[in-house]
């Protein structure tokens, strides 16, 4: 009989990861700037710390959302949302709650036009 993952804790305790990120591209939207209040608002609960940075590529900037324990965090631009979790809770809970966000950048902004769609690993390979 197999055993029952339990959603609390990751299906490999002893994990090498140490954070996952992904990344959804899409061509520049303005709207972002009009809707960033919005989507500030519906995530304000879980993600209350707001961090302002400027890009490398753009003029307008980065708006990063944070949990209070900085464990996971959204960013949101003109042309791209992610999603990061510093302590990665298992492949379930983090595509859910990184569909879960993107869903809301995809009801605010209607029609996202999507260049690119990425993931990033993060792992620790201890050497003895």
């Amino acid at each position: 009989m197999a055993e029952e993952h339990n959603e609390e804790c990751p299906l490999y305790p002893n994990q090498p990861l140490l954070e996952v990120a992904t990344e959804v591209r899409f061509l520049d939207d303005l709207m972002v700037e009009v809707y960033r209040p919005q989507f500030q608002s519906k995530i304000r609960n879980e993600y209350p710390r707001c961090q302002i940075r400027k890009s490398t590529s753009s003029t307008l900037p980065q708006y990063r959302f944070k949990k209070n324990d900085d464990c996971a965090g959204v960013q949101w631009a003109i042309n791209s949302f992610s999603y990061q979790s510093r302590k990665y809770p298992g492949a379930s809970h983090f595509i859910n709650e990184a569909m879960r966000l993107f869903e809301l950048t995809e009801k605010l902004l209607e029609q996202i036009r999507v260049t690119r769609i990425g993931w990033r690993y993060i792992n620790a390979i201890p050497f003895i």
